[in-house]
């Protein structure tokens, strides 16, 4: 967002914008203790797509009910015949991403609003969010069974690791995920740190339930 407001890509330098005192956090100042100096440097950009910029976040900031959200998202549909994550970024006038899964649960969930169903292979982003939310929660029950025990154990979600008695064994977890069942059976795409130097590593195996 800073790359965006900064004007800088016009030609425009200003000073002054945070005040900073000793041991004391930075202060905001308002617009009128900025100190500029305009055409300073050779712009990047047009001063009028800056501004564009500018009007497209203060937009967005002003917060947009989930109804319209959910109306730009079909309108982008409906102009592009489809949707996807590289045409939602490119798209000026529609929440980003990360907004829309914050506001919605998932991708998935906010074209389920619009009518809207991806092709199989594109949802595999959300197979794996659902895959690393039930390892993680098996990981943590293993870790309690653990202590229950009298076995020191501790995860770290974020690395992927399991530790056990104070980290003199150490486990790193991985995933694998069932892609098809053919003639020649089942295919296995599996997804663990290769480059990890833990004790053992541990897969949990995914496998993708269809109706009977």
């Amino acid at each position: 967002m800073k790359v965006l407001t900064n004007e800088a890509y016009i030609g425009n330098i200003v000073f002054n914008r945070i005040s900073y005192k000793l041991k004391q956090k930075p202060i905001k100042n308002p617009p009128d203790m900025w100190i500029r100096h305009d055409n300073a440097l050779a712009p990047i950009i047009s001063p009028e797509i800056f501004a564009k910029a500018q009007e497209i976040i203060t937009e967005r900031r002003q917060g947009l009910t989930d109804q319209e959200v959910l109306d730009r998202l079909a309108a982008l549909r409906t102009h592009e015949g489809h949707l996807s994550s590289e045409l939602i970024s490119a798209a000026p006038d529609v929440l980003n991403r990360t907004t829309l899964i914050t506001r919605f649960g998932s991708l998935t969930a906010a074209y389920k609003r619009i009518g809207f169903q991806p092709a199989q292979r594109y949802r595999w982003l959300e197979t794996e969010a659902r895959m690393r939310g039930v390892i993680d929660a098996d990981v943590t029950e293993m870790v309690t069974q653990l202590s229950r025990d009298g076995i020191h154990a501790s995860f770290e979600p974020q690395n992927r690791i399991l530790s056990l008695d104070g980290k003199d064994v150490t486990v790193t977890i991985g995933a694998a995920r069932s892609l098809c069942e053919g003639h020649s059976g089942k295919r296995w795409r599996v997804k663990t740190d290769r480059s990890a130097t833990t004790s053992l590593t541990l897969i949990f195996e995914w496998m993708r339930r269809t109706p009977a």
